[in-house]
């Protein structure tokens, strides 16, 4: 969720990617996994995968609360196979994962005692804690997303096509207006998620309240569809690495 206040420059750096790879598309199964609100497309997949699941998936649950799913996207960045993007994560930054994993305090309060522990581990820079969280990753990839990963792929490059000849036909303008119903252009502001429904000023009477404003400040906007469900579009932002672009997450 948020809000980008976007200039003339910022608009020439809007770019489509076909998808930030298939560990992404991993990470938002498993909110999709444990969501009640999934799709009814979805629940063959959600019941097929359960069925093929051990107790140790409590580990990666653990990192998927519905509240506030943890924001490995940013941590692994894009990346082309499952492989690469584990090579990514078991080598991201301590402190880097430690900032990601503090968000995760509050939910974490009723889960196992040794829930707690791993993800304290974790946090701490344990480094089997973090092949641990690798390994994990890796399982649970072959059995929910690696076997659709191909039909997968051939989806998101339908939508990226289609978002291209929107932008062909109509330009970025068009391009961010017809994105996603949680997506708001109005010029020069683009209003994300649960921002894109606060009320206009004045709207019915009521004065709103407008959502804080973030600059790209030189950082290019990337959009990304997804497969697996996404309640409403996501809003990724780096806070390590201020090279990297925004990332708009919205379901294709």
């Amino acid at each position: 969720m948020g809000s980008l206040l976007l200039n003339a420059e910022d608009l020439a750096k809007v770019r489509l990617s076909t998808s930030w790879g298939p560990f992404t598309e991993t990470l938002l199964s498993l909110s999709a996994l444990r969501s009640r609100r999934r799709s009814a497309l979805l629940d063959g997949w959600a019941e097929s995968v359960r069925a093929r699941l051990g107790p140790e998936m409590a580990l990666l649950y653990a990192l998927a609360p519905a509240c506030a799913p943890l924001d490995l996207h940013t941590v692994v960045g894009p990346a082309s196979s499952i492989g690469e993007a584990l090579e990514f994560l078991e080598r991201a930054p301590d402190e880097q994962l430690r900032r990601e994993l503090d968000f995760l305090r509050p939910s974490l309060e009723r889960s196992a005692p040794w829930v707690r522990s791993w993800v304290r581990d974790l946090s701490d820079g344990d480094r089997r804690a973090r092949r641990e969280l690798v390994t994990r990753f890796d399982d649970y990839h072959q059995h929910a997303v690696g076997p659709y990963w191909g039909a997968m792929r051939r989806h998101l490059e339908a939508e990226a096509a289609h978002r291209a000849r929107i932008m062909a036909e109509g330009g970025v303008d068009r391009l961010l207006a017809t994105l996603h119903p949680g997506v708001r252009w109005r010029t020069p502001v683009l209003d994300i998620g649960q921002s894109a429904r606060t009320p206009l000023p004045g709207a019915n009477g009521d004065p709103g309240l407008e959502p804080p404003l973030k600059v790209p400040d030189g950082r290019s906007l990337v959009l990304v569809p997804a497969v697996f469900d996404l309640h409403e579009p996501h809003l990724l932002l780096s806070s390590a690495d201020e090279t990297l672009p925004y990332v708009l997450l919205y379901p294709a």
